[in-house]
């Protein structure tokens, strides 16, 4: 009996162990609502919060071939984010990567959509693992109620992930639109979220 239960123990932590051994950490995404009574001064309840996670396997760092030049802006990595049922005027998310061309160091471009396209927010780090950014927007969503979107991204160790709860790995395609990474099942999720790389 104590050797059948170490075997599912065993089986369980399998697969965490070589997410571990294959990665380089994680990429991990959250979208944020939070609404709140204008008109009475109320604090912010959490309305809905969802995290995404994307592995940073050397197949996924492969994919950034090309650096920027004169005629082309290189490989780069998307991602896009948006709620599935989305109330009045809330706003979706996207997120650019790509490496600069002198020093090969991590170009982040964050912005969002439907509000504000014109609002955006942009980093350059030196290694993944220094990633933490995040994008707020605000605004009232009917008479009387204000709404608060935040929108993050940071890295991620697989040891760090393993002390959260459990997040779904979102799909990702290549730039050749093939599956880098078929995600796990989203059904009711009240999120979407999904990456591609892209050649231009």
């Amino acid at each position: 009996m104590k050797t059948r239960l170490l075997a599912l123990v065993i089986s369980a932590l399998l697969p965490m162990l070589c997410a571990a051994g294959d990665t380089n950490g994680f990429l991990v995404f959250k979208i944020e609502r939070f609404a709140y009574g204008a008109e009475r001064g109320a604090g912010t309840n959490a309305e809905m919060a969802q995290s995404f996670k994307i592995p940073l396997t050397p197949e996924f760092l492969s994919n950034f071939k090309n650096l920027p030049n004169q005629n082309s802006s290189g490989s780069g990595f998307h991602c896009g984010s948006h709620f599935a049922n989305a109330q009045n005027s809330d706003p979706g998310f996207l997120w650019w990567l790509e490496k600069t061309t002198t020093d090969h160091r991590w170009y982040i471009h964050m912005w969002s959509f439907f509000r504000n396209p014109g609002i955006t927010q942009s980093v350059t780090i030196k290694n993944l693992e220094d990633l933490d950014m995040s994008y707020q927007d605000s605004y009232v969503n009917k008479p009387g109620n204000g709404v608060n979107v935040s929108f993050t991204a940071k890295y991620m160790s697989a040891e760090e992930l393993q002390r959260e709860a459990p997040i779904p790995t979102a799909a990702v395609k290549k730039a050749d639109r093939s599956v880098l990474f078929a995600g796990d099942s989203l059904t009711n999720c009240p999120v979407v979220l999904s990456g591609s790389f892209q050649e231009n």
